[in-house]
């Protein structure tokens, strides 16, 4: 076996990793958990509850005092590296299969095509994270608007909806991106089974 195989023969502990470290998966799981909590709260404010109880009463998950954006920060990082290591395992899979001359032949073809499925669903995951994190940091300062400067009950209400609406959106772009992240990590998985 020649040094390009050995060095072919390698890649599966990458692959490997990618597929089973769901480090970014757990983290999103948290954040979502800690959205879906907040709209709750959010909610009861917006049936009545005093917000002072509504705020005492509110179960954050663990990590208990950590905003959601800091979870789903570290998971776009997880997600980043995951895909850098993959985008990395195809450079050298493709120059091993140049080398040994089997770029053209099915197995790598079906391995390459998988590659960028999962490239898609990091890049969707990553997005999806982004845009939650920016509808979450809009409904807080719809919160810091509403509790400074809006003390007429009625007017309160509809930011108090609209910030619940955006925690809601959040929530959604969450759900999407840990669907994306498990597809991904799927995929990867699939092609580390089928390759070798």
């Amino acid at each position: 076996m020649d040094e390009w195989e050995e060095l072919a023969w390698r890649l599966p502990v990458t692959l490997m990793r990618v597929s089973s470290g769901m480090e970014d998966v757990k983290l999103i799981e948290v954040a979502l958990g800690k959205f879906q909590k907040r709209a709750a709260m959010m909610g009861r404010i917006l049936d009545g509850t005093p917000a002072a109880i509504a705020e005492q009463e509110f179960d954050d998950p663990a990590p208990v005092g950590e905003c959601p954006k800091v979870s789903l920060e570290k998971a776009h990082r997880e997600i980043s590296h995951s895909a850098a290591s993959h985008a990395m395992a195809r450079g050298v899979f493709f120059l091993c299969a140049v080398h040994l001359r089997t770029q053209d032949e099915p197995p790598f073809l079906h391995w390459d095509a998988r590659h960028q499925v999962a490239i898609g669903h990091f890049e969707r995951a990553m997005r999806s994270i982004t845009d939650a994190m920016g509808h979450y940091a809009a409904a807080k300062d719809v919160v810091v608007v509403n509790e400074a400067f809006l003390p007429q009950e009625d007017v309160w209400r509809r930011w108090a909806s609209a910030a619940k609406l955006l925690i809601d959106r959040a929530a959604s772009l969450t759900t999407q991106a840990l669907d994306e992240a498990r597809q991904a990590h799927h995929v990867v998985a699939l092609g580390y089974s089928e390759a070798w």
